[in-house]
């Protein structure tokens, strides 16, 4: 007779076995993708949508805020907002490169604080569009994120004279991620919010919102000619709302040099006015 011991023994050796294999193949988790850096976000992983992921953005579509963690710190609130801006004042806002390449879009967004969580308030007070690889960086710290080579992107950015004093929800989100080599589209959009205040400076009636590629240093590996760099971004999709999940029929997409889909043919957003920030205070 066949001892039972050592087979059983020898079962679960290989369940284990098993169990550490399946644990290596997870994919990293989607907070290694990126957040803004500086000024602090309301929680330190982005939002997206990815099934079976239990990080939830709110607002309609889930696709405008994380939820804050840890309301009661500085940085998290609105009586101690992660940075306070005056109008037209020239700002660099930092975000996280964990180990990706230069490919996609970066979309910000001054909203209201009343509409933080608002996915048709940030499309609304979106005041500035910048290539994905901007303003390549060495970072210290937390800034890092899980990047290998401790570098970072950031994207000096101008803030619009029009808005008015008070809170407001600085909205970041990433799109149209794919390989750097013309690949194809590999990510859904990502989402991360910090909670600033605006204090001051020249006030106007108006803004119109701007696309500028690339401040400061651009990623040493990116592809292209000179005029494409320095006009266009290397990305999979034009626009937010087309493959903010990641489809089957999204990741045919190639990635390509182009310019955000408000932008093109000449096209300019619809700007940004004193009285538009007034009303959505109502």
């Amino acid at each position: 007779m066949i001892p039972r011991r050592p087979l059983a023994a020898a079962a679960l050796l290989a369940t284990a076995a098993a169990a550490l294999l399946a644990a290596a193949s997870v994919p990293a988790p989607a907070g290694a993708h990126s957040t803004i850096a500086w000024p602090t976000p309301t929680h330190k992983s982005d939002c997206s949508f990815i099934p079976g992921r239990k990080m939830k953005c709110l607002g309609r579509g889930q696709t405008a805020c994380p939820r804050t963690q840890r309301p009661a710190e500085a940085g998290k609130n609105w009586r101690q907002p992660a940075a306070t801006w005056a109008r037209g004042q020239q700002v660099t806002l930092r975000y996280k490169k964990n180990n990706h390449g230069p490919v996609g879009f970066v979309r910000w967004s001054l909203v209201p604080a009343k509409l933080h969580y608002s996915n048709a308030a940030h499309t609304k007070f979106a005041f500035w569009w910048n290539c994905w690889g901007s303003g390549f960086h060495d970072c210290r710290g937390d800034e890092c994120g899980t990047d290998d080579k401790r570098k970072a992107w950031a994207s000096q950015v101008t803030i619009p004279t029009s808005i008015p004093d008070g809170n407001y929800v600085l909205g970041f989100v990433w799109y149209g991620f794919g390989g750097e080599n013309f690949g194809k589209l590999r990510f859904p959009a990502y989402w991360s919010c910090s909670m600033v205040r605006i204090r001051g400076g020249h006030q106007t009636d108006t803004w119109t919102p701007r696309f500028v590629p690339v401040t400061g240093r651009k990623a040493p590996n990116l592809r292209g000619s000179r005029q494409q760099q320095d006009t266009q971004c290397l990305s999979g999709v034009d626009r937010l709302g087309v493959c903010d999940r990641v489809t089957p029929a999204c990741k045919q997409r190639r990635v390509k040099f182009m310019v955000p889909a408000q932008f093109q043919g000449g096209r300019r957003p619809q700007p940004l006015t004193k009285k538009m920030y007034l009303d959505a205070r109502c």
